[in-house]
């Protein structure tokens, strides 16, 4: 998963800082694996045709 960040970090450069930050994801944001569990750790492997959802944790009104 580390490795579709550093990706998505080269095509949004905006996003470098904000979604990875010292090798982990803050928790302004939550990261779905398919839809059907939240991820955190970089490491977590990825398999073809896995899709990952970028989501903001902000609480608002």
């Amino acid at each position: 998963m580390g490795q579709a960040l550093r990706e998505l970090a080269q095509v949004c450069p905006g996003l470098n800082d904000a979604v990875l930050r010292s090798g982990r994801i803050p928790q302004s944001y939550k990261l779905s694996l398919n839809g059907e569990r939240f991820i955190s750790d970089p490491r977590t492997p990825l398999s073809e045709g896995d899709v990952l959802l970028l989501l903001s944790a902000d609480v608002g009104g």
